[in-house]
């Protein structure tokens, strides 16, 4: 890469060893923040920086008798007036890497004018490295290796059974039995209303990564609603309550002999993926999806 200055170029080297063998690469990006700044021209009015951006995969490190042998990966024209991050598309060099780290020769980056001369105002726009004397709140603007994996997990079926109930209305009561029965009805909702929020159910659980000391490494979300299940499994079963002929017949048994074995318990029976972004053990930023971390449906089991 002739012509590559240290204002305008830059090499990257990220440690990909920390994507789990096991998970299928499906995706890399390389994330540079492009700043835009508040300089004016002499009219006064705001500057706008227009670059051009090319990332090339380093396939033989340069030697004191021979240059850098690259090929292009990928390249973008970029300005405006609002500061952004731009993604490039870098994920055949991981997958290269992921499986010969042999081969991570790194990456460089070149940023040049629209006329493809290199450019002078790259290291005030574009974040090519973070400088020793940058103070700590710009770190959060350095470039970035993300990338997709996917463990190849299966998602869980959800099962369900239901019990009906008939009720009988009647007609043509007295006056004075009508309301002695819209009491007692009124007593017996009273209770069932009572009974069923005992049922099995999905409530909240609002998870603060920052209370519980996870917020060092995980970059986002701050928190999310996980959820989780509480509540009573017994006869008769509402459609909510999820229940499987198994607990139905474990109830059943229990009712006769409680030694012999426990009533039926309220646990997921469905949960779904969150997306998380955290840093790993090498320091790198990782966007993942973990699964089964949500509670979606409860049941009786």
């Amino acid at each position: 890469m002739a012509g590559c200055g240290d204002q305008n170029c830059a090499h990257f080297y990220f440690n990909v060893s920390s994507i789990p063998v096991e998970e299928s690469l499906t995706g890399a990006e390389l994330r540079l923040f492009v700043d835009q700044n508040n300089e004016t021209n002499p009219v006064g009015n705001r500057k706008q920086f227009r670059h051009k951006i090319e990332i090339h995969e380093v396939l033989q490190p340069e030697t004191a008798n021979s240059e850098a042998i690259t090929r292009l990966l990928d390249v973008r024209h970029v300005g405006g007036k609002n500061s952004s991050w731009e993604s490039f598309d870098i994920h055949p060099a991981v997958l290269k890497w992921k499986k010969n780290p042999t081969l991570n020769h790194g990456l460089k980056v070149r940023v040049l004018s629209f006329k493809n001369k290199p450019s002078t105002d790259s290291v005030k726009h574009v974040r090519l490295r973070r400088d020793v004397e940058s103070v700590e709140e710009a770190w959060h603007e350095r470039p970035l290796l993300v990338t997709f994996t996917d463990d190849n997990r299966g998602s869980r079926t959800k099962r369900a059974t239901s019990d009906k109930k008939v009720k009988k209305n009647k007609k043509n009561r007295k006056n004075k039995n009508k309301r002695r029965k819209n009491r007692k009805k009124n007593r017996k909702n009273k209770t069932k209303r009572k009974k069923y929020n005992n049922q099995c159910r999905r409530k909240e659980l609002n998870v603060d990564f920052k209370a519980v000391g996870w917020n060092d490494w995980i970059f986002a979300p701050p928190g999310y609603n996980a959820y989780y299940c509480d509540g009573s499994c017994h006869w008769p079963y509402d459609d909510h309550m999820n229940v499987t002929n198994h607990a139905i017949v474990q109830d059943l048994v229990n009712s006769i002999d409680p030694r012999a074995a426990p009533k039926p318990c309220c646990v997921p029976t469905e949960l779904s993926s969150l997306s998380l972004l955290y840093t790993d053990e090498h320091g790198a930023v990782v966007l993942k999806v973990y699964q089964d971390m949500v509670v979606e449906g409860c049941g009786c089991r």
